[in-house]
C-alpha cells in the first residue's frame, strides 16, 4: 500500500473548521484554544477533553492495548459547542423535524476497536452531546455512508457528512456517537466497506468508550440505558450489523435499528457491478470496487495481483489510501475506465457465473464474502425500522427488499417505508421524522406504525 504522509494537526483542524463552517456552524464554538497540547490520554480520568486546536486525536494511541480492551477510550479532544439556534439553523439540518430543543458538545473519541479478525486497532468517533440537565438520555449511534476509504474520509474530519443524521438526533436530546469505522480516523488500514463485523464492532465499541468520557462540558452519567443503532446507506447497513452483533451483556437495553437505504441487499445484484469487462466505471462501479478491495484488506488476502490487473493492482492502493469523495469519484474512473480495467478476466468470468443460489467454488471467496455481508440475516426481539426511497438509483429498492425478505425471515420485527420520488440522498432528510416519532414511540415501550406507503417491491434476487 501507498505511505501515507503524517496528518499536520492543523491541517486536519482547518479542514474540520472549513467543514463545520460549509454547514453554517463553528468549530470551537466560544471556547478558548488552549495551548499546543498532546492527546489526552483516558489512564485514570481526565477532568476535561482539549480543545482540538493543535491537537491530533487521529495519532494512533493503541500502544499495548489488546482485545481485551475493546472500548477503553483512549483519548479525547473537544470540537466546538453549538447553541440551540446554531443547530436549529445549520445548513445540513433537516427543517422538516422543526427547531431543535438542544445545543451540542462535540467530542471527537478514540477507543480500542477491533480492525481485521482478533486484532486490536485504534479507532475514532465524532460525538454530539446533548446540552442542558435533562437524564436518561438515550444513545443513537449513527452510521454515515460511503465517503471513502481513507483515514480523513470519516466524520471526526469531516462533521457534514453525518450532520443531516445527527444534528436532528441531537437537537430533540439524544446523544448521538458516529464512529469512523476502522480504518477511517486514525491511518492504520482501511477494512471496514460493508464488512458487517467491522462496522458493528467499531460502532458497538465506540458506544462502550463513549461513557467513559470524563469532561466538565457533559457528564456521561446523564446517559440512560436506552440504546438505538441508525445509519444511512453503509451507515444503514452498520446499523443492521449492530442489530446482529449487539451484545445484552453491555448493561444497554438495545431497542432497534433504523436503517435508511441500507447498501448490499443482494449479492447477487452487487455483483452485477463485475460482470461486463467493457462496462464503463461510474459511481456504482467505482464504490462497488471498494468491497472486494476492503475485503482483502479485512481477510489478509487473496492477494491483489490474483484478482486485479496489474493497472489497478498499482493505481487502487493509492487512490482508496488518499482520496474521498467526490475525488476518489473522479480518480478511478479516470484511471480505470472500464470494468476491464480494475478486474483480471477470471474474476469477471467467474463473477458472472455465480447466481448466488448454490456454490460459487470459482469465485471464491467473493461469493461468500458478499452473502455472508448481506445485512438482515438474523432473529431478535428488537425491530427495526427500514426507510427507502423508490427513486434511488444506489441502494435500490429491489435490494433493499431482499434486506427486508430476510429480516422477515428470520423472525425480527421489521417495517420498511417507501417514499415516492425519493432518492438515494433525500431519505435522509424526508424521513428523518418518522425516525425521531419512532424513537420516541420505542422508548416509551411502543412498536409503532410508521409508514404513510409501505415498502411494496419485490426482492431483486427472488
Amino acid at each position: 500500500m501507498a505511505a501515507r504522509a503524517a496528518l499536520d494537526p492543523r491541517a486536519c483542524l482547518a479542514r474540520v473548521t472549513a467543514c463545520l463552517a460549509w454547514a453554517g456552524l463553528s468549530a470551537c464554538g466560544d471556547a478558548e484554544v488552549l495551548n499546543p497540547v498532546p492527546l489526552t490520554l483516558m489512564d485514570g480520568g481526565a477532568a476535561t477533553c482539549p480543545e482540538l486546536s493543535d491537537t491530533n486525536p487521529w495519532e494512533d494511541r493503541l500502544g499495548n492495548n489488546t482485545l481485551a480492551n475493546r472500548g477503553a477510550l483512549l483519548g479525547c479532544a473537544h470540537v466546538g459547542t453549538l447553541t440551540r439556534a446554531g443547530v436549529s439553523y445549520a445548513t445540513s439540518y433537516p427543517l422538516i423535524v422543526g427547531e431543535a430543543k438542544n445545543g451540542a458538545e462535540l467530542f471527537v473519541l478514540q477507543y480500542v476497536s477491533e480492525g481485521r479478525p482478533d486484532q486490536a486497532r485504534a479507532v475514532t468517533a465524532l460525538a454530539y452531546l446533548p446540552t442542558g440537565d435533562a437524564t436518561n438520555i438515550a444513545t443513537v449511534a449513527a452510521g454515515h455512508g460511503m465517503f471513502g476509504l481513507g483515514s480523513a474520509c470519516g466524520p471526526s474530519h469531516i462533521p457534514n457528512m453525518i450532520e443531516a443524521l445527527a444534528l436532528p438526533l441531537v437537537g430533540r436530546g439524544h446523544a448521538v456517537l458516529a464512529p469512523d469505522y476502522a480504518g477511517i480516523g486514525v491511518d492504520n488500514g482501511k477494512t471496514s466497506f460493508l464488512i458487517g463485523a467491522s462496522e458493528a464492532a467499531a460502532t458497538l465499541d465506540g458506544v462502550r468508550a463513549l461513557r467513559q468520557l470524563t469532561d466538565h462540558r457533559f457528564d456521561v452519567h446523564r446517559l440512560g440505558k436506552d440504546f438505538f443503532a441508525a445509519g444511512w446507506s453503509q451507515g444503514g447497513h452498520a446499523a443492521l450489523f449492530t442489530h446482529q452483533l449487539f451484545d445484552p451483556a453491555s448493561g444497554l437495553r438495545f431497542l432497534g435499528s433504523i436503517a435508511f437505504a441500507p447498501g448490499l441487499g443482494s449479492a447477487r445484484a452487487f455483483a452485477e457491478n463485475f460482470h461486463d469487462a467493457g462496462r464503463p466505471v461510474g459511481i456504482r462501479e467505482t464504490l462497488a470496487a471498494a468491497f472486494p478491495y476492503s475485503y482483502m484488506l479485512y481477510a489478509g488476502g487473496p492477494e491483489a495481483g490474483t484478482w486485479l490487473t496489474p493497472e489497478a493492482a498499482n493505481v487502487l492502493p493509492e487512490i482508496f489510501n488518499d482520496d474521498c469523495l467526490p475525488r476518489l469519484l473522479a480518480s478511478v474512473p479516470a484511471k480505470l475506465p472500464t470494468v476491464g480495467h480494475i478486474y483480471q478476466p477470471s474474476f469477471i468470468g467467474a463473477a458472472a457465473g455465480c447466481n448466488f443460489k448454490v456454490g460459487c467454488p470459482a469465485f471464491e471467496p467473493w461469493a461468500s464474502a458478499l452473502i455472508g455481508n448481506e445485512p438482515g440475516a438474523f432473529t431478535s426481539a428488537a425491530p427495526s425500522l427500514i426507510l427507502q426511497g423508490l427513486a434511488d438509483f444506489y441502494a435500490s429498492p429491489d435490494t433493499v427488499a431482499c434486506t427486508v425478505q430476510r429480516l422477515q425471515k428470520h423472525g425480527t420485527p421489521v417495517e420498511a417505508c417507501a417514499y415516492p420520488g425519493i432518492d438515494h440522498v433525500g431519505i435522509v432528510t424526508i424521513a428523518a421524522p418518522d425516525m425521531l416519532r419512532w424513537i420516541d414511540a420505542r422508548r416509551a415501550g411502543e412498536t409503532p406504525q410508521i409508514c404513510t406507503e409501505s415498502l411494496a417491491v419485490a426482492c431483486v434476487s427472488q
